[in-house]
C-alpha cells in the first residue's frame, strides 16, 4: 500500500479522479479516499497537521510507503511554474532539522531541497537553505523518519508560484497538478512494486547470518542494518544479487563515524 498525503482539495482532486479512489466514509478525522494498493487523505495546511495524519496512517499499516503530494513556491524565478520536483532534503526553518529522503530507485525527475516554514511565505528577499519553500514537507519527513526508515517516505512537489500567491486559485492548482500526473504516477508505481517486494522477499538463516556479520564489522547503526538488510532484499529480486558480491565488505576496519558513514555510502552503491 502507498499512502499519499496531500494539504489542499485542488491538490488531492486531480489524483483522487485518475486513480479512481472512492471516498471512505469510515474514517471521519479527515478525507480519505481509496482503492486497493493506493489511498489518499487530504490533511490539511501546516507540518501539524500532515504529520498527525501521517501518524494516524502509520498506526494502521506499519509496512505502507508515504509520499507528500503537493504545490510550493520557488525563490528562484528560473524554475518553472508547474515545474515538478522529487525532494532530496528537507529543511525546518525553525529548527534547522535537515531530513533526507533515502531515494534508492531510478527515476526521471528533477530532484531538489525544500525548507518548510510555519507561515507563508512571500518575501523573494528572504535567507533560506531551500530552493523550494512549502510549508509541510520537513514536518511530515520528520514525522515519517522517526518510526521508518527514509526510503518509505518522499515527497513530490510542483511549483505554483516565485513567492507571489496572489494569483493562485483552486482551478489553477488543480491544472498544475494534472498536467504532472503522469510523473506522479511513475512515483507512486515505483513505490508500489518495492512495498510487494518488502513484503514476498524472503532471505535465508544463512543470508541472514552474513549480513549481521556484515553489519557488525562495519558498526552499523541499528537503523543503517535495517536500510542494509531491506536494499539487499531489493538488489536480490531486481538483479539477483548474493552474498558472495559483498564479501570485501568483511575486511574492512572501520575506526570512526566518518569511516563508518563512507564504508556504508558504498555498500548502499553496490547493491542499488
Amino acid at each position: 500500500m502507498v499512502h499519499i498525503l496531500t494539504s489542499l482539495h485542488p491538490e488531492a482532486t486531480p489524483i483522487i479522479e485518475y486513480f479512481k479512489l472512492k471516498k471512505n466514509f469510515n474514517t471521519t478525522e479527515f478525507e480519505h479516499f481509496t482503492s486497493d494498493n493506493l489511498s489518499l487523505s487530504i490533511a490539511g495546511v501546516g507540518g501539524i497537521k500532515v504529520a498527525s495524519v501521517f501518524s494516524f496512517l502509520f498506526a494502521q499499516e506499519k509496512e505502507a510507503y508515504f509520499l507528500l503530494v503537493g504545490i510550493c513556491g520557488a525563490k528562484n524565478n528560473l524554475i518553472n511554474i508547474g515545474e515538478i520536483f522529487l525532494i532530496n532534503k528537507a529543511i525546518q526553518n525553525d529548527s534547522g532539522k535537515k531530513f533526507y529522503p533515502d531515494i534508492i530507485f531510478n527515476h526521471v525527475l528533477k530532484e531538489n531541497s525544500i525548507e518548510s516554514f510555519g507561515k507563508v511565505i512571500t518575501s523573494q528577499n528572504l535567507i533560506s537553505e531551500g530552493d523550494l519553500i512549502d510549508m509541510e514537507s520537513a514536518y511530515f519527513l520528520e514525522a515519517a523518519q522517526f518510526f521508518m526508515p527514509p526510503h518509505r517516505s518522499h515527497v513530490l512537489k510542483i511549483v505554483s508560484d516565485h513567492l507571489n500567491v496572489k494569483h493562485i486559485t483552486k482551478d489553477f492548482i488543480s491544472k498544475i497538478i494534472e498536467k504532472n500526473l503522469d510523473n506522479i504516477n511513475q512515483i507512486i508505481t515505483i513505490l508500489q512494486e518495492f512495498s510487494q517486494y518488502e513484503q514476498k522477499i524472503l532471505i535465508s538463516n544463512i543470508e541472514k547470518d552474513f549480513l549481521i556479520k556484515i553489519s557488525e564489522n562495519l558498526k552499523l547503526t541499528e537503523y543503517m542494518k535495517k536500510e542494509f538488510f531491506n536494499l539487499y532484499k531489493f538488489a536480490k529480486v531486481k538483479k539477483g544479487f548474493s552474498t558472495k558480491e559483498l564479501e570485501d565488505f568483511l575486511k574492512y576496519k572501520i575506526t570512526s563515524k566518518q569511516e563508518r558513514k563512507k564504508t556504508y555510502e558504498s555498500l548502499k552503491n553496490r547493491l542499488l
